[in-house]
């Protein structure tokens, strides 16, 4: 049975029937009059909501800073480790002239 590519891809489907943007005010307008909003608590929606979308902002803005901070924090507790090494073999081996002595000493 042969089927072609268009008979397998399937259009997508429409979520409503809102064509336009007057339609979609329209369907506001007779959601908030079904519901009995009133301007000053629509108002008062809109500054809610407002005021959400600028809390999540500035928690992603913190988010950024403190991923920042962590790559930088990272950063130098490698360098520490990498310096311990350094510090720890050096003493070991006696590359360190303070310490060769010591080394020296008990070996």
């Amino acid at each position: 049975m042969l089927t072609t590519w268009t008979a397998l891809v399937k259009p997508p489907k429409k979520r409503s029937n809102v064509k336009d943007l007057k339609t979609l005010n329209l369907c506001m307008k007779e959601c908030d009059y079904n519901m009995n909003i009133t301007k000053s608590e629509k108002k008062l929606i809109n500054q809610a909501h407002n005021s959400l979308k600028e809390d999540l902002e500035n928690q992603r803005e913190a988010i950024e800073e403190s991923k920042e901070v962590l790559k930088l924090s990272k950063k130098y507790i490698d360098s520490c480790v990498r310096q311990f090494r350094r510090d720890k073999r050096a003493f070991v081996y006696g590359k360190n002239p303070k310490t060769a002595h010591y080394i020296q000493d008990r070996g």
